[in-house]
């Protein structure tokens, strides 16, 4: 019967084990050789930092929804990371919030169409990419 107690008590507590006391901004982090460590430690950091850079962090890198924002409030950056790569759609806008670039990253690389803006929102360039590198213009 005892163990039906503690296992009840485990899953009743055990969301709370990853609630955050505090928000924390990346200035609050300290970066070393590509991850985030709590400042004062050599913890690798797991949470979340909200401000001019919104992203979960995982074993000290970033992981899912990374956004980025101008001092003025205004989305500046927006992609996925996964396991601290950039996978996924990502898109950078102009001060002035029109669309500057929009492209697909594989495993942190360039891939598929890229296309650029200018700040009147007209093409700047377009290109397509593998693994990084370009193949077509």
């Amino acid at each position: 019967m005892n163990k039906y107690k503690i296992l009840f008590l485990v899953l009743i507590f055990y969301p709370f084990y990853f609630v955050q006391s505090k928000d924390y901004k990346l200035s609050d982090l300290i970066f070393s050789n590509g991850l985030y460590y709590e400042k004062n430690t050599n913890k690798l950091f797991n949470g979340y930092v909200k401000g001019i850079v919104n992203v979960k962090i995982v074993k000290g890198k970033y992981d899912g929804l990374y956004e980025q924002f101008f001092s003025n409030g205004q989305l500046r950056t927006k992609g996925f990371y996964v396991n601290g790569v950039k996978n996924g759609l990502w898109e950078s806008y102009h001060d002035n919030g029109i669309l500057h670039s929009k492209g697909i990253y594989k495993n942190g690389f360039w891939e598929g169409l890229w296309v650029d803006h200018y700040e009147d929102g007209s093409i700047r360039s377009k290109g397509f990419y593998q693994n990084g590198k370009l193949i077509e213009k």
